[in-house]
């Protein structure tokens, strides 16, 4: 049965109206010029406003939830569209009635999915603990999702129509910095495993298979993204400040770029952008949350600004040319 615990409103319209007054207005419309000149669509979160933006052909559609006095997503995990961009996954917080949860102890989460073109929100489950990354795979069937599980933090698969959850990840702590990312066929998920949890974890590229649950290590790294051609996987190293591609055999390692000693540290999620011959990546420029986004083509040296300062992130990229 839909549940209407958040009511999500797709405006359908340019920049200026009907937005939150807390909205990055400069810089969503900065990312709705690159989304009418790419042909793209992109998922931007507000962190600082807590609200979604659905960004498309130039224009910006709100997501958020009217009901007064209540945070409208209330939940770090970012949030994912799907690849036809008719869908959006979140994570919520509830109490143990379902309903929203504004504590700050322990509590529930909630894997909910809006239909944009419907305007109905239902919830495909609820976790005892914590959610942190979502994914959906390319047929818009399965959501890959990092969740926190009895003895660590693992990497499932729930199937949108049965709402059935497998854990790919049993005997391996997957992190929870940033989504995992499906190959173009989704037969495969790009992760990164946390190899000495603690205060100071290495982090290693891996690649698991979906129907096994096999896993296979690459490189050193975290925040993998899986290029449109499905050939190489672009990452960022442990210290973050270089981001490099590798081949799944593991060979032609290539550097891609650097952020360079002056500059802050690289963050993901990082985007292939359409084409596979961009990327798009965030600097995490101070605290507050304040993160530039920029995109580079890989065979130059030179970055395009996006926002050099915003509460928001990219969370999705897709579609366009």
């Amino acid at each position: 049965m839909t549940i209407r615990v958040l009511a999500l409103t797709v405006l359908g319209c340019v920049l200026g109206l009907f937005m939150p007054e807390e909205a990055p207005r400069d810089d969503l419309r900065r990312l709705a010029e690159e989304s009418r000149e790419l042909r793209a669509q992109v998922l931007a979160y507000d962190e600082k406003g807590n609200t979604v933006y659905l960004v498309s052909a130039g224009k910006i559609s709100t997501v958020y939830d009217p009901t007064p006095g209540k945070r409208r997503i209330g939940h770090p995990a970012i949030p994912a569209l799907s690849a036809d961009g008719r869908f959006v996954a979140f994570v919520r917080a509830t109490d143990t009635n379902g309903s929203a949860s504004t504590s700050t102890g322990p509590r529930r989460e909630a894997l909910a999915v809006t239909d944009i073109q419907a305007g109905t929100t239902r919830d495909l489950l609820e976790w005892e603990r914590g959610i942190y990354a979502l994914a959906w795979s390319p047929d818009g069937l399965v959501i890959a999702m990092v969740a926190e599980g009895e003895k660590r933090y693992g990497l499932y698969v729930v199937n949108v129509q049965s709402r059935q959850v497998s854990e790919l990840t049993s005997t391996v702590s997957v992190s929870t910095l940033s989504p995992p990312s499906w190959s173009p066929d989704g037969h495969r998920l790009a992760v990164a495993i946390k190899e000495h949890p603690g205060t100071k974890p290495e982090y290693r590229v891996a690649i698991v298979e979906q129907s096994t649950g096999k896993l296979r290590m690459l490189e050193s790294g975290r925040d993998p993204v899986w290029s449109p051609q499905g050939d190489v996987v672009a990452y960022l190293d442990t210290k973050q400040r270089n981001c490099y591609s590798i081949r799944l055999d593991r060979t032609a390692k290539k550097k891609l770029f650097s952020a360079g000693w002056t500059n802050p540290s690289l963050i993901g999620p990082l985007h292939w952008l359409p084409g596979g011959k961009s990327l798009g990546f965030h600097y995490l420029v101070g605290e507050g949350p304040a993160y530039a986004f920029f995109m580079r083509r890989t065979d130059t040296r030179r970055n395009k600004e996006i926002y050099p300062r915003s509460s928001l992130i990219v969370a999705a990229w897709h579609g366009g040319s």
